[in-house]
């Protein structure tokens, strides 16, 4: 007579059957709508956190954050939270890229 969970040959209980994930119905219409990668999936918002802006930069975390301490990155307050605007962060970083290839193309022909 069997009682409770079947064991292993060394005498510990078998694993337990797991759920199994079905595989999507081919014929079956699937909307999904996902952002970038940096986003991890997630759908594109007008503000960004802290995070997802350092993501998008390519720059750390803390970096981050010390750019929006020294008011170098546009941000937003919403009470106690951190968000950065998308666009406008979007045209910061072109901004400051255009100023940075004028500098150094205005240093070398000065030169």
């Amino acid at each position: 007579m069997f009682l409770g969970r079947p064991f292993c040959l060394n005498g510990s209980p078998m694993p337990t059957p797991r759920a199994r994930r079905r595989k999507p119905d081919p014929n079956q219409l699937q909307l999904s709508v996902s952002g970038p990668s940096y986003l991890g999936g997630r759908e594109e918002g007008l503000l960004l956190t802290v995070k997802e802006a350092a993501a998008l930069m390519r720059i750390g975390r803390d970096t981050t954050y010390a750019l929006v301490a020294q008011r170098r990155i546009p941000c937003v307050k919403l009470g106690k939270q951190i968000r950065i605007p998308r666009k406008a962060l979007i045209a910061h970083l072109e901004k400051e890229a255009l100023q940075q290839a004028l500098e150094i193309g205005g240093a070398g022909g000065a030169a």
